[in-house]
């Protein structure tokens, strides 16, 4: 579909942008809080609690994280239309090329060489249908011919990495603004401090608090939980369809709506290989190595995009930080910027890693709902799991300290799924 190949340019082109200004907009933010000497706080909003064995935690949430998420999805949709930040060119053919006048078509297609060779870079926006048009693996061609000797100039995306991608930013989004104004009228609420502090033991808050989140968490998850297995399945299988059709190439497979077309291409493909079967080599040997190796590279998915979907929670956690330092409470800050480090960077990374990799032992059974609801129960759990830890380090019942030390663990088991690993072993055989 049109609008997917539209989400991932705006997402390759203008994601950078959108990052840079709202950390802009965030520093300006804080930056005049600083200089005003106390922080901007909502009038609506309510100061929050959590129990702990050493005292109650407190802090106040509010909606600075609002205004720089406002400002990313503002740049990211738009910023190529703004004139300060074009600043890359892309040629699409359905665009560029004339669709209905045959001889501008004509023409068109007669430079479309030209075009290629001035290229940098060939962005695949990849489907299961890309394979088996005909103009698709002619451009490849093109590209492969003129581009033979430079590698990593051909760059395959998968249209449906961007959905997800964009799916966990708004999830995210909106779990803040519900969590911020439901919380400290809820489970953050000072009646709720008050009677845990009151009713339970001391040694027994820190299970009890685990236990709630976990709860909350998990409800929260249910249905993300069950998308994103669905998700994790459909793009694992596409990604080894992807490979399947690239070892089993042939261009008699190909589609075009004018055999005319099949003649020209075919002619220009027989002038710079040497013959179709050995264009058809080309692909099964040379770009399947390349693409495979570009997957394993990348990993199942890119831990960049993960982090950048939790924007909202690091701008938060920042919110929270500085508030806490214009109260001087700076046990408090450490606390808050150990909270977002292990959102932001470890639990919603973790829970997806393990949601590929159940995706990818399952790839080859017959989807049912036992395994359906299993495997998303088990998804559901681990970002249960991760975030209700990463609540818990706000609670006094674990030291400051020990807070440190639990991101510093997250932060290792999430370099580990992310390619660490690979690299130990690739050291460790050298």
């Amino acid at each position: 579909p049109g609008w997917l190949k539209t989400l991932m340019l705006m997402y390759q082109s203008n994601l950078e942008k959108a990052v840079v200004a709202a950390f802009l907009t965030a520093v300006l933010i804080h930056t005049y809080e600083y200089f005003r000497g106390s922080a901007l706080n909502c009038p609506c909003m309510e100061w929050s609690y959590v129990p702990g064995s050493a005292g109650i935690t407190k802090f106040w949430l509010d909606i600075h994280f609002l205004p720089p998420c406002l400002v990313f999805l503002a740049i990211l949709f738009f910023g190529h239309e703004l004139p300060a930040f074009r600043s890359e060119m892309f040629f699409l053919d359905k665009c560029c090329i004339h669709q209905s006048d045959v001889e501008l078509k004509r023409l068109g297609i007669q430079q479309l060489g030209r075009f290629i060779r001035v290229s940098r870079t060939l962005v695949i926006l990849w489907q299961p249908e890309y394979l088996t048009r005909l103009w698709c693996v002619y451009e490849l061609a093109a590209f492969h011919y003129i581009n033979r000797d430079i590698a990593g100039t051909i760059e395959l995306l998968p249209l449906k990495l961007p959905v997800l991608w964009l799916g966990l930013f708004l999830f995210h989004l909106v779990a803040c603004i519900g969590f911020t104004f439901i919380g400290p009228l809820t489970v953050l609420s000072k009646w709720h401090a008050d009677w845990t502090m009151a009713t339970i033991p001391s040694e027994f808050i820190l299970p009890y608090l685990c236990c709630l989140f976990w709860a909350v968490l998990y409800f929260l998850y249910c249905i993300p939980g069950f998308l994103l297995w669905r998700f994790c399945r459909e793009y694992v299988l596409d990604r080894q369809l992807l490979l399947l059709q690239l070892a089993n190439f042939r261009m008699g497979q190909t589609d075009c709506t004018k055999e005319c077309d099949r003649r020209f291409v075919e002619g220009k493909i027989t002038r710079w290989f040497g013959s179709v079967e050995d264009f058809e080599n080309v692909v099964r040997i040379d770009i399947f190595e390349r693409v495979k190796q570009g997957m394993k590279e990348q990993g199942l998915l890119p831990w960049r995009m993960i982090l950048i979907s939790s924007l909202s929670h690091f701008f938060a956690a920042a919110a929270l930080a500085v508030e806490a330092h214009h109260r001087k409470d700076y046990e408090t800050m450490v606390r808050c910027i150990c909270l977002g480090a292990c959102l932001v960077l470890c639990t919603d990374a973790i829970a997806i890693r393990i949601g590929l990799c159940l995706a990818s032992k399952a790839a080859g059974q017959a989807l049912t709902w036992r395994s359906t609801l299993l495997n998303s129960s088990l998804i559901t759990c681990a970002f249960t799991f991760g975030n209700g830890i990463a609540l818990c380090l706000a609670s006094s019942s674990l030291s400051v300290t020990l807070d440190v030390v639990i991101v510093i663990l997250a932060a290792v088991i999430t370099w580990l799924l992310y390619g660490g690993g690979d690299k130990i072993r690739c050291l460790v055989g050298h």
